[in-house]
């Protein structure tokens, strides 16, 4: 009866000692930081033709970033005129993942040059963000 008793302790005493080891790799609140870059794509958009913003979204957080809702929230229509769907949905973005959107606009032949700035509003996991 003792040596069984002994041998619990001993396996009781290695547990302890394994679960102080394991605190290393313990479990961590996530965190949920996106990186977001623009990019036009020709840099300088000519009046008269189609231009495209690249938005790239790279998760650099240690959870699962949601990315629920990406709005255009204010251009000058006049001068920057969406083609296709602006209304895109993404979903989950894992840790180190990244992906990139493109918004096709056009520009007027009467556009008057200069610079013009579109913003967006987005709203993931953990944060609300505007990006110009």
């Amino acid at each position: 009866m003792k040596k069984y008793v002994l041998f619990l302790c001993l396996i009781t005493g290695i547990f302890i000692a394994l679960g102080s080891n394991i605190v290393l790799g313990a479990e961590t609140t996530p965190t949920y930081e996106l990186q977001v870059t623009f990019t036009s794509n020709p840099l300088i958009v000519s009046p008269g033709t189609n231009g495209y913003l690249e938005v790239n979204f790279k998760n650099i957080g240690s959870g699962t970033v949601t990315i629920y809702d990406i709005d255009v929230e204010s251009w000058d229509s006049s001068v920057v005129q969406p083609k296709g769907n602006w209304n895109i949905e993404i979903g989950n973005l894992g840790n180190g993942g990244s992906i990139s959107v493109l918004y096709e606009f056009y520009v007027p032949s009467t556009a008057t040059p200069g610079y013009y700035q579109v913003v967006f509003d987005i709203l993931y996991t953990g944060s609300n963000s505007k990006q110009t």
